[in-house]
């Protein structure tokens, strides 16, 4: 039962949890969920009553509801707000994860049940979806294997499991303890990155100066403006070799370790390579199809390339002395070269794209779009005190989602920007409408004592991208979780995050949000126009 301040969900059966307990207590809840899960498995396969679409395809897709709202839980805060005891479980329950996938889909008797099912001649097409997409399920994971490869498709999918864990536990480790100590203010960077630097000096134990590291606000400031590029340089090694130092954490034998087990996966499967396997779950449904597109893509764009790459280098050598133009000159040089054709440099517009103003817009567009009105909901948990809880409402004063929004980098957080669903839409035993639960994840630079957060207008698209995401999440409907949402061809899931990005070019939607922090005034209309024209900028080259 719902307790408030839950109460008044009760007719969507919404309460939600997003802040992962102790690992010892999720622990023994994935624990109990995998042993509720191993139990409707067989009672499932071994059920002498006929098999019908109720019985056999939506009991088996409701058998890991409660496995999956437990095991969203830790994966998500792997990714957001990881510690070393998360990570260890993780570990120790991501072969467990495995083995149900492998005992579930590789059960002889229950695929003959699935199998049997005929749906109704009046079936819905989200019911034959359902139950296409459940019988494919059991074709790729090895129901028609005989007993031996049944078991190395096991041994295969635990392994892999553990070595992606192992990789991302890694990576993750190897950019949030590298930093480099600066004692005077590097040259060439702005107040703001300044600012950044000093604030990162003092959470790693520096008493004073600043810091380099290689969280992607620091990182990237540091290449774009460094004028020292010896310094660039140190960085831009230091971040290529994440996962690839030597020491215990190198992840080199590791990539080619699991490129080896997916090729040896998707053949024990049928299929010539890892990409056949997956794309044949994709619109573009095979490798041909997207060598022939990247391949159409490279001839159109590599003459625009050159031609840039040339005059870049020919910037380089004539205006900064770089006669040799090396990856970590590119930022720094494209910077220079951009303010000179264009007198647009990032740093003067960040002052106009507060990151709370660039919030309340894009909930402003979505406002318009869909008439949804985004509420803040401090009373609703979060699992990091940078988070932000929110609630969606439509215009009929229906709830829609809850949402969450965590933009700034921290340690144990990955690097990046997402969106995740901590639950999908979907219709419970009774009937009544689960309302999805989504979070937005960023890196964007925190605020200072001066100033908000302030986002380049790069950043801006990322929000926006990731909004889309959320929307997509979060606007779903349907009677099943794997259905719903952003559970779609994974080559169309980018179409509505792009379609959002559209509304930050529109000079009208400037002029009402790209507002100055301290003045309030609207960016200059001159400003706007070579905003655009930086985004072209140099495209070929993108």
């Amino acid at each position: 039962s719902l307790t408030p301040p839950y109460a008044y969900l009760a007719g969507y059966a919404s309460a939600i949890e997003t802040a992962a307990p102790e690992a010892s207590v999720l622990g023994t809840r994935i624990e109990d969920a995998l042993a509720g899960a191993y139990a409707e498995l067989e009672r499932l396969a071994t059920d002498s009553a006929p098999a019908t679409f109720a019985s056999v395809t939506v009991a088996l897709e409701r058998m890991t509801y409660e496995l999956d709202a437990e095991t969203t839980l830790l994966f998500n805060a792997l990714s957001a707000a990881s510690t070393p005891e998360l990570q260890e479980l993780a570990r120790v329950v991501q072969p467990k994860l495995a083995a149900l996938g492998n005992a579930t889909l590789t059960n002889e008797a229950l695929f003959a049940r699935v199998s049997a099912v005929v749906l109704p001649a009046g079936a819905s097409a989200e019911d034959r979806m359902l139950h296409d997409k459940t019988l494919k399920a059991f074709e790729r994971h090895g129901a028609r294997l005989d007993s031996a490869g049944k078991a190395k498709l096991l041994e295969l999918d635990q392994e892999l499991g553990t070595e992606a864990l192992t990789f991302s536990d890694n990576l993750l480790k190897d950019t949030e303890t590298w930093h480099l100590a600066l004692a005077e203010p590097p040259a060439g960077l702005p107040d703001w990155a300044l600012e950044q630097a000093a604030e990162a000096a003092a959470q790693h134990g520096l008493s004073s100066g600043y810091a380099a590291t290689l969280d992607a606000p620091n990182y990237l400031a540091f290449m774009t403006y460094a004028e020292d590029r010896g310094l660039r340089e140190q960085l831009w090694r230091a971040f290529g070799q994440r996962g690839a130092r030597g020491d215990e954490r190198d992840n080199r034998q590791r990539v080619l370790n699991l490129a080896a087990k997916r090729l040896e996966r998707a053949q024990l499967l049928g299929f010539a390579s890892h990409a056949e396997y997956v794309l044949a779950e994709r619109m573009a449904s095979a490798p041909e199809t997207v060598h022939t597109f990247l391949a159409d893509l490279r001839a159109k764009a590599k003459p625009a390339a050159e031609r840039e790459a040339a005059a870049l280098r020919e910037f380089a050598a004539r205006e900064l002395g770089l006669n040799d133009l090396q990856r970590w000159d590119v930022a720094f040089t494209t910077e220079r070269y951009k303010l000179a054709k264009l007198d647009f440099d990032d740093a003067v517009t960040k002052p106009y794209f507060a990151l709370p103003k660039v919030e309340a817009w894009a909930f402003d567009v979505a406002r318009r779009l869909y008439g949804l009105e985004v509420k803040p909901a401090p009373h609703n948990p979060t699992y990091h005190p940078d988070a932000k809880a929110w609630e969606v409402w439509d215009s009929a004063g229906q709830f829609i989602a809850h949402l969450t929004t965590d933009w700034h980098p921290r340690k144990g957080k990955r690097a990046g920007a997402w969106m995740t669903s901590y639950r999908s839409a979907y219709a419970d035993e009774r009937g009544r409408e689960v309302r999805p639960v989504v979070s937005l994840v960023g890196n964007f630079s925190k605020p200072t004592a001066e100033a908000p957060a302030l986002l380049t207008f790069n950043e801006v698209l990322t929000l926006f991208h990731e909004f889309g995401h959320g929307l997509h999440g979060m606007l779903g409907r349907g009677a099943y979780a794997s259905l719903t949402g952003t559970s779609v061809r994974w080559d169309f899931v980018e179409l509505p995050s792009q379609i959002m990005e559209n509304w930050c070019y529109e000079p009208a939607e400037l002029a009402q949000w790209a507002r100055h922090y301290a003045t309030g005034e609207a960016m200059p209309a001159d400003l706007v126009a070579r905003l655009a024209q930086s985004q072209t900028f140099l495209e070929g080259l993108a």
